[in-house]
Protein backbone atom coordinates (compact mmCIF):
# COMPACT_ATOMS: atom_id res chain seq x y z
CA UNK A 1 0.00 0.00 0.00
CA UNK A 2 1.01 3.63 -0.61
CA UNK A 3 0.91 6.11 2.27
CA UNK A 4 0.65 9.84 1.53
CA UNK A 5 1.81 12.10 4.36
CA UNK A 6 0.46 15.58 3.76
CA UNK A 7 -1.75 18.43 4.97
CA UNK A 8 -5.47 18.64 4.36
CA UNK A 9 -5.24 21.75 2.17
CA UNK A 10 -2.37 20.61 -0.08
CA UNK A 11 -3.65 20.76 -3.66
CA UNK A 12 -0.66 18.91 -5.12
CA UNK A 13 -1.50 15.87 -2.98
CA UNK A 14 -5.10 16.03 -4.19
CA UNK A 15 -3.93 16.07 -7.81
CA UNK A 16 -1.74 13.01 -7.33
CA UNK A 17 -4.61 11.23 -5.59
CA UNK A 18 -6.81 11.85 -8.64
CA UNK A 19 -4.37 9.74 -10.65
CA UNK A 20 -4.08 7.10 -7.92
CA UNK A 21 -7.86 6.81 -8.05
CA UNK A 22 -7.78 6.61 -11.85
CA UNK A 23 -5.28 3.74 -11.70
CA UNK A 24 -7.24 2.11 -8.83
CA UNK A 25 -4.08 2.13 -6.70
CA UNK A 26 -4.03 0.88 -3.12
CA UNK A 27 -3.32 3.97 -1.01
CA UNK A 28 -4.19 5.82 2.18
CA UNK A 29 -3.60 9.40 3.26
CA UNK A 30 -2.62 10.81 6.64
CA UNK A 31 -2.68 14.57 7.20
CA UNK A 32 -0.42 15.89 9.94
CA UNK A 33 -2.69 18.84 10.70
CA UNK A 34 -5.57 16.38 11.25
CA UNK A 35 -3.56 13.87 13.27
CA UNK A 36 -5.65 14.11 16.45
CA UNK A 37 -3.66 13.82 19.68
CA UNK A 38 -6.81 14.08 21.77
CA UNK A 39 -7.56 10.46 20.90
CA UNK A 40 -4.19 8.80 20.34
CA UNK A 41 -3.22 5.18 20.82
CA UNK A 42 0.07 3.57 19.87
CA UNK A 43 0.97 0.03 20.90
CA UNK A 44 4.13 -2.01 20.40
CA UNK A 45 4.39 -5.50 21.81
CA UNK A 46 7.21 -7.97 21.30
CA UNK A 47 8.76 -5.63 18.71
CA UNK A 48 5.65 -5.86 16.57
CA UNK A 49 3.38 -2.91 15.84
CA UNK A 50 -0.12 -3.86 16.85
CA UNK A 51 -2.06 -0.67 16.38
CA UNK A 52 -1.70 3.04 15.63
CA UNK A 53 -4.71 5.32 15.88
CA UNK A 54 -5.31 7.82 13.06
CA UNK A 55 -4.02 5.22 10.57
CA UNK A 56 -6.60 2.88 9.02
CA UNK A 57 -4.07 0.15 8.15
CA UNK A 58 -1.18 -1.61 9.84
CA UNK A 59 2.23 0.04 9.27
CA UNK A 60 3.63 -3.28 8.06
CA UNK A 61 1.30 -3.09 5.06
CA UNK A 62 2.83 0.19 3.86
CA UNK A 63 5.33 -0.39 1.05
CA UNK A 64 5.76 3.19 -0.17
CA UNK A 65 5.60 6.55 1.62
CA UNK A 66 5.40 9.92 -0.11
CA UNK A 67 6.30 12.70 2.32
CA UNK A 68 4.65 15.76 0.85
CA UNK A 69 3.76 17.89 3.88
CA UNK A 70 2.96 17.29 7.54
CA UNK A 71 2.21 20.39 9.63
CA UNK A 72 1.42 20.44 13.34
CA UNK A 73 -0.48 17.63 14.97
CA UNK A 74 -3.75 18.93 16.38
CA UNK A 75 -4.77 18.83 20.03
CA UNK A 76 -2.85 19.07 23.32
CA UNK A 77 -0.75 21.83 21.82
CA UNK A 78 -0.25 24.45 24.51
CA UNK A 79 -1.26 25.94 27.83
CA UNK A 80 -2.34 29.54 28.32
CA UNK A 81 -3.42 30.26 31.88
CA UNK A 82 -3.41 33.77 33.34
CA UNK A 83 -3.02 32.29 36.82
CA UNK A 84 0.27 30.63 35.91
CA UNK A 85 3.69 32.23 35.68
CA UNK A 86 4.45 33.32 32.09
CA UNK A 87 7.95 31.85 32.14
CA UNK A 88 6.50 28.53 33.26
CA UNK A 89 3.93 28.58 30.42
CA UNK A 90 6.61 29.35 27.83
CA UNK A 91 8.90 26.57 29.05
CA UNK A 92 6.07 24.02 29.19
CA UNK A 93 4.85 24.99 25.71
CA UNK A 94 8.38 24.63 24.34
CA UNK A 95 8.56 21.19 25.95
CA UNK A 96 5.20 20.17 24.44
CA UNK A 97 6.33 21.40 21.01
CA UNK A 98 9.47 19.23 21.20
CA UNK A 99 7.43 16.26 22.40
CA UNK A 100 5.09 16.58 19.40
CA UNK A 101 8.09 16.78 17.07
CA UNK A 102 9.49 13.59 18.60
CA UNK A 103 6.09 11.95 18.31
CA UNK A 104 6.03 12.78 14.59
CA UNK A 105 9.49 11.24 14.17
CA UNK A 106 8.38 8.15 16.10
CA UNK A 107 5.38 7.83 13.81
CA UNK A 108 7.58 8.16 10.71
CA UNK A 109 9.97 5.51 12.05
CA UNK A 110 7.17 2.92 11.80
CA UNK A 111 7.75 2.92 8.05
CA UNK A 112 11.50 2.34 8.07
CA UNK A 113 10.93 -0.77 5.95
CA UNK A 114 9.16 1.26 3.25
CA UNK A 115 10.47 3.11 0.20
CA UNK A 116 10.29 6.88 0.82
CA UNK A 117 9.81 9.48 -1.87
CA UNK A 118 11.23 12.53 -0.09
CA UNK A 119 11.98 12.30 3.62
CA UNK A 120 10.86 14.42 6.61
CA UNK A 121 14.39 14.86 7.94
CA UNK A 122 15.40 16.58 4.68
CA UNK A 123 12.71 19.20 5.18
CA UNK A 124 13.54 19.83 8.85
CA UNK A 125 17.32 19.94 8.24
CA UNK A 126 17.19 21.93 4.98
CA UNK A 127 20.72 23.39 4.79
CA UNK A 128 21.45 25.86 1.99
CA UNK A 129 25.12 26.12 2.96
CA UNK A 130 25.54 22.32 2.81
CA UNK A 131 23.82 22.23 -0.58
CA UNK A 132 26.13 24.96 -1.90
CA UNK A 133 29.29 23.29 -0.59
CA UNK A 134 28.25 19.93 -2.05
CA UNK A 135 27.36 21.49 -5.41
CA UNK A 136 30.80 23.12 -5.52
CA UNK A 137 32.44 19.78 -4.66
CA UNK A 138 30.89 18.12 -7.75
CA UNK A 139 31.96 20.91 -10.09
CA UNK A 140 28.82 23.05 -10.30
CA UNK A 141 29.23 26.84 -10.24
CA UNK A 142 27.82 28.64 -7.19
CA UNK A 143 27.58 32.34 -6.36
CA UNK A 144 30.25 33.54 -3.93
CA UNK A 145 28.57 33.15 -0.55
CA UNK A 146 29.08 34.81 2.84
CA UNK A 147 27.50 34.21 6.23
CA UNK A 148 28.24 37.15 8.53
CA UNK A 149 26.84 39.64 11.02
CA UNK A 150 29.30 42.54 10.78
CA UNK A 151 28.37 45.85 9.16
CA UNK A 152 32.06 46.68 8.61
CA UNK A 153 32.70 43.34 6.89
CA UNK A 154 29.66 43.82 4.69
CA UNK A 155 30.87 47.33 3.82
CA UNK A 156 34.29 45.92 2.92
CA UNK A 157 32.75 43.44 0.47
CA UNK A 158 30.48 46.04 -1.15
CA UNK A 159 33.19 48.68 -1.67
CA UNK A 160 35.32 46.03 -3.40
CA UNK A 161 32.82 46.29 -6.25
CA UNK A 162 30.78 43.14 -5.59
CA UNK A 163 27.01 43.28 -5.89
CA UNK A 164 25.23 41.30 -3.18
CA UNK A 165 21.83 39.84 -2.42
CA UNK A 166 20.60 38.50 0.92
CA UNK A 167 18.08 35.77 1.68
CA UNK A 168 16.96 33.51 4.47
CA UNK A 169 19.28 30.67 5.51
CA UNK A 170 16.29 28.44 6.24
CA UNK A 171 12.93 27.81 4.59
CA UNK A 172 11.30 31.21 4.21
CA UNK A 173 8.42 31.23 6.70
CA UNK A 174 5.62 33.74 6.40
CA UNK A 175 5.43 36.30 9.20
CA UNK A 176 2.08 37.54 10.53
CA UNK A 177 1.89 41.04 12.00
CA UNK A 178 -1.16 43.28 12.50
CA UNK A 179 -3.30 40.94 10.38
CA UNK A 180 -0.83 41.24 7.50
CA UNK A 181 1.35 38.51 5.99
CA UNK A 182 4.99 39.24 5.19
CA UNK A 183 7.29 37.01 3.13
CA UNK A 184 11.12 37.13 3.43
CA UNK A 185 12.09 37.61 -0.21
CA UNK A 186 15.56 37.70 -1.73
CA UNK A 187 16.70 41.32 -1.79
CA UNK A 188 19.67 43.23 -3.17
CA UNK A 189 21.88 44.92 -0.57
CA UNK A 190 23.59 48.21 -1.44
CA UNK A 191 25.87 50.65 0.37
CA UNK A 192 22.83 52.82 1.05
CA UNK A 193 21.20 49.97 2.95
CA UNK A 194 24.10 49.88 5.44
CA UNK A 195 22.81 53.08 7.08
CA UNK A 196 19.84 51.08 8.37
CA UNK A 197 22.04 48.44 10.05
CA UNK A 198 23.59 48.25 13.49
CA UNK A 199 27.30 47.49 13.82
CA UNK A 200 26.31 43.88 14.60
CA UNK A 201 23.12 42.25 13.34
CA UNK A 202 21.60 38.78 13.16
CA UNK A 203 23.92 36.39 11.30
CA UNK A 204 22.70 36.45 7.71
CA UNK A 205 23.40 34.88 4.33
CA UNK A 206 24.71 37.06 1.50
CA UNK A 207 25.57 36.03 -2.04
CA UNK A 208 27.17 37.53 -5.09
CA UNK A 209 24.44 38.88 -7.36
CA UNK A 210 24.62 37.03 -10.68
CA UNK A 211 23.53 39.07 -13.69
CA UNK A 212 21.25 36.58 -15.36
CA UNK A 213 19.75 35.74 -18.71
CA UNK A 214 17.00 33.83 -16.93
CA UNK A 215 16.27 31.62 -13.94
CA UNK A 216 15.61 27.89 -14.13
CA UNK A 217 13.35 25.85 -11.85
CA UNK A 218 13.81 22.11 -12.39
CA UNK A 219 11.85 19.34 -10.71
CA UNK A 220 13.84 16.15 -10.12
CA UNK A 221 12.12 12.74 -10.06
CA UNK A 222 13.39 9.26 -10.80
CA UNK A 223 16.71 10.52 -12.27
CA UNK A 224 14.81 12.82 -14.64
CA UNK A 225 14.73 16.61 -14.79
CA UNK A 226 11.64 18.61 -15.71
CA UNK A 227 12.88 22.15 -16.20
CA UNK A 228 11.37 25.55 -16.85
CA UNK A 229 13.12 28.80 -17.80
CA UNK A 230 11.71 31.89 -16.08
CA UNK A 231 12.38 35.23 -17.77
CA UNK A 232 12.14 37.16 -14.52
CA UNK A 233 14.87 39.67 -15.36
CA UNK A 234 12.56 41.44 -17.85
CA UNK A 235 10.42 42.85 -15.01
CA UNK A 236 11.77 45.15 -12.29
CA UNK A 237 9.33 43.61 -9.82
CA UNK A 238 10.68 40.06 -10.28
CA UNK A 239 14.25 40.46 -11.49
CA UNK A 240 15.80 39.83 -8.05
CA UNK A 241 13.21 37.32 -6.81
CA UNK A 242 10.67 35.83 -9.24
CA UNK A 243 8.40 34.99 -6.28
CA UNK A 244 7.39 38.67 -6.24
CA UNK A 245 4.85 37.61 -8.84
CA UNK A 246 3.48 40.20 -11.21
CA UNK A 247 -0.04 38.86 -11.62
CA UNK A 248 -1.06 41.54 -14.11
CA UNK A 249 1.91 40.77 -16.38
CA UNK A 250 3.36 37.35 -15.45
CA UNK A 251 6.90 36.31 -16.32
CA UNK A 252 7.26 34.35 -19.53
CA UNK A 253 8.03 30.68 -18.77
CA UNK A 254 8.99 27.92 -21.22
CA UNK A 255 10.05 24.25 -21.05
CA UNK A 256 13.82 23.92 -20.87
CA UNK A 257 16.38 21.14 -21.41
CA UNK A 258 19.46 21.30 -19.20
CA UNK A 259 22.84 20.47 -20.79
CA UNK A 260 23.86 16.83 -20.37
CA UNK A 261 27.02 17.73 -18.42
CA UNK A 262 24.99 19.72 -15.89
CA UNK A 263 22.37 16.96 -15.57
CA UNK A 264 25.11 14.44 -14.75
CA UNK A 265 26.56 16.71 -12.05
CA UNK A 266 23.11 17.41 -10.58
CA UNK A 267 22.40 13.67 -10.35
CA UNK A 268 25.67 13.21 -8.46
CA UNK A 269 24.71 16.11 -6.18
CA UNK A 270 21.28 14.66 -5.39
CA UNK A 271 22.80 11.24 -4.71
CA UNK A 272 25.39 12.72 -2.36
CA UNK A 273 22.64 14.55 -0.47
CA UNK A 274 20.36 11.47 -0.50
CA UNK A 275 17.53 13.48 -2.09
CA UNK A 276 15.40 11.49 -4.55
CA UNK A 277 13.01 14.28 -5.50
CA UNK A 278 12.74 18.02 -5.14
CA UNK A 279 12.98 21.37 -6.90
CA UNK A 280 16.35 22.83 -7.88
CA UNK A 281 16.87 26.53 -8.55
CA UNK A 282 19.52 27.61 -11.07
CA UNK A 283 20.56 30.74 -12.94
CA UNK A 284 22.03 31.07 -16.41
CA UNK A 285 24.26 34.15 -16.38
CA UNK A 286 24.65 36.71 -19.13
CA UNK A 287 28.05 35.11 -19.78
CA UNK A 288 26.35 31.76 -20.45
CA UNK A 289 27.38 29.99 -17.22
CA UNK A 290 25.01 27.97 -15.05
CA UNK A 291 24.91 28.65 -11.30
CA UNK A 292 23.34 26.48 -8.62
CA UNK A 293 21.30 28.38 -6.02
CA UNK A 294 19.45 25.94 -3.78
CA UNK A 295 17.25 22.85 -3.44
CA UNK A 296 13.77 22.55 -2.00
CA UNK A 297 13.67 18.84 -1.01
CA UNK A 298 9.86 18.88 -0.88
CA UNK A 299 9.49 20.91 -4.04
CA UNK A 300 6.59 22.80 -5.55
CA UNK A 301 6.08 20.99 -8.85
CA UNK A 302 2.76 22.49 -9.94
CA UNK A 303 4.35 25.78 -10.97
CA UNK A 304 6.64 23.86 -13.36
CA UNK A 305 4.24 21.14 -14.41
CA UNK A 306 1.25 23.23 -15.49
CA UNK A 307 2.85 25.83 -17.80
CA UNK A 308 5.20 23.24 -19.34
CA UNK A 309 2.61 20.44 -19.69
CA UNK A 310 4.81 17.97 -17.83
CA UNK A 311 1.85 16.31 -16.01
CA UNK A 312 4.05 15.72 -12.97
CA UNK A 313 1.13 14.71 -10.74
CA UNK A 314 0.52 11.79 -13.13
CA UNK A 315 4.24 10.90 -13.21
CA UNK A 316 4.48 10.96 -9.40
CA UNK A 317 1.42 8.71 -9.07
CA UNK A 318 2.85 6.27 -11.61
CA UNK A 319 6.21 6.27 -9.81
CA UNK A 320 4.56 5.53 -6.44
CA UNK A 321 2.55 2.71 -8.01
CA UNK A 322 5.65 1.20 -9.64
CA UNK A 323 7.45 1.18 -6.27
CA UNK A 324 4.41 -0.33 -4.55
CA UNK A 325 4.33 -3.13 -7.12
Amino acid sequence: MILLLSKESDESTNNVIDWLEYYKADYTRCNGDKFDLNDFFFQISNNHIDKVSNLPVSPKDINVVWYRRWGNMSGLSSIDDEDLDNEFCVSINNHLKHEKTKLSHSFFSLFGHSFWLSKPDLYSSDDKFLYLKTAKSVGINIPETYILNSKSKLHEILISGKKLITKSMSNAHRIRYNNQTYIPYTEEITLEDLDKLEAKFMVSLFQEKIEKQYEIRTFFLKDSFYSMAIFSQNDNQTKVDFRKYNFSKPNRTVPYILPEELRVKLKILMKKLDINTGSIDLIKSKQGNYYFLEINPIGQFGMTSIPCNYHLDKKIAEFLISKNN
